[in-house]
């Protein structure tokens, strides 16, 4: 539960600053979750900066491939 709830805050922080974009919070939500796989379940302590900025890069990684992959979709 930890790692959903902290990648999903990650993911918020993203969205908020314009870093990302998704189509929708339920995709955003999804993809929060798929990063947030890269988490042990209970982290033992603080989760250390350079972890959080590499989970922050891979949400960004996936906003791009999925904008994308929806572009390619409605041919744009």
């Amino acid at each position: 539960m930890f790692k959903k709830s902290y990648v999903r805050g990650v993911a918020k922080a993203l969205i908020d600053t314009g870093a990302v974009k998704f189509a929708n919070d339920e995709q955003a939500i999804e993809a929060a979750d798929a990063v947030s796989e890269q988490l042990p379940e209970q982290p033992l302590g603080e989760v250390p900066p350079e972890v959080t900025a590499d989970l922050a890069a891979n949400l960004v990684d996936l906003s791009q491939a999925l904008q994308r992959s929806e572009e390619r979709r409605v041919g744009k």
